[in-house]
C-alpha cells in the first residue's frame, strides 16, 4: 500500500481508517483466495488490508446506497456481533430502518408474507393486552399471554411497520451471516457488505473489506454509510416507519 502526500484527501481517509483499525484482516490461513489482491501483507499471520482498495470499494458502495435512498428505498441492516451493536442501534434510530441484532431469523426475506401474518397477530395481541382486553382471564393465563408478547416482540418488533421487502441488505460480516446473504440472493435483493478477508466477494454485490472484529472499525463503516444516506435527497417518504420500533431481534 503506497500512500503519498500528493493526495491529501486520500491520505486523510487512510489515516482515519488506520486509527479505527480497519486494516486488520483475519489469519492468513483463513483468507479467501478471491481477496488476495486486496491484501498487501501480513503481520504475525494476520492479513493487512490494502486500504486504498477499501476506499475505492466504499465509494462505489455508498454511491449505490445513496441512489436507493434518493429513490425512497429502505434497507435492512444485519449486525449480530457484539462489536456492532451500539453503532447498529444508532443507525436504526437515525433512519428508522429495521436491524437484526441477534441471529438471523430464517425466512425474513424468503418467507416474508408469512412473517407479515405472524407479525400482524403480534401487533393485535399486544394492542389488546395494553387495552386490558384479557382482564377477565386468570392471572396465570394473562402471564402466559404477556410472555408470548415479549417473545414475539423480540422476533417481530423491528418489522411491525414494514409492508414490503428492503431494497438492499447492509451486512456486517457476510461470512458470519451467510444465511442472510443466501436469502437475499434468492430474492434478488442486492447486498452491501463490510467483510473481512474470509469473505467471498462473489456472494455479495458490494464488498468493502475491513476489520469486522473491531468496534471502532465497524463504527467507521456504519458512520460512513450514515453520512452518505443523510446527504441523499429523498424523493419520497421512506418505508418502513418510525425510528422507535426499528430493532429486529430474533432468538
Amino acid at each position: 500500500m503506497e500512500i503519498t502526500k500528493e493526495n491529501p484527501v486520500l491520505e486523510a481517509q487512510i489515516q482515519e481508517m488506520v486509527d479505527a483499525g480497519v486494516f486488520y484482516g483475519s489469519h492468513k490461513s483463513k483468507t479467501n483466495p478471491k481477496v488476495k489482491g486486496l491484501v498487501f501483507g501480513n503481520r504475525g499471520g494476520i492479513e493487512l488490508i490494502d486500504l486504498t482498495k477499501t476506499v475505492d470499494a466504499m465509494d462505489m458502495a455508498l454511491a449505490f446506497l445513496s441512489k436507493i435512498r434518493e429513490n425512497g428505498g429502505h434497507f435492512l441492516l444485519v449486525a449480530t456481533q457484539p462489536a456492532a451493536q451500539e453503532s447498529a442501534k444508532v443507525f436504526g434510530e437515525q433512519f428508522g430502518f429495521p436491524i437484526v441484532l441477534r441471529r438471523w431469523l430464517g425466512g425474513i426475506l424468503t418467507n416474508f408474507k408469512s412473517l407479515i401474518g405472524r407479525k400482524d397477530h403480534f401487533v393485535k395481541l399486544r394492542a389488546d393486552f395494553q387495552a386490558n382486553a384479557f382482564e377477565h382471564l386468570k392471572k396465570k393465563e394473562r402471564l402466559n399471554i404477556e410472555r408470548d408478547i415479549i417473545r414475539m416482540d423480540e422476533l417481530f418488533g423491528g418489522i411491525q411497520t414494514m409492508t414490503d421487502l428492503p431494497k438492499a441488505l447492509i451486512i456486517i460480516d457476510p461470512h458470519l451471516h451467510i444465511t442472510a446473504v443466501k436469502e437475499a440472493r434468492l430474492m434478488k435483493i442486492p447486498v452491501v457488505a463490510f467483510g473481512d478477508t474470509m469473505s467471498d466477494p462473489d456472494m455479495v454485490d458490494y464488498l468493502v473489506l475491513g476489520n469486522t472484529k473491531s468496534r471502532t472499525s465497524i463504527a467507521w463503516f456504519i458512520g460512513k454509510v450514515s453520512e452518505a444516506l443523510a446527504k441523499a435527497k429523498v424523493a419520497q417518504p421512506v418505508s418502513p416507519g418510525t425510528p422507535t420500533s426499528q430493532v429486529l431481534k430474533a432468538e
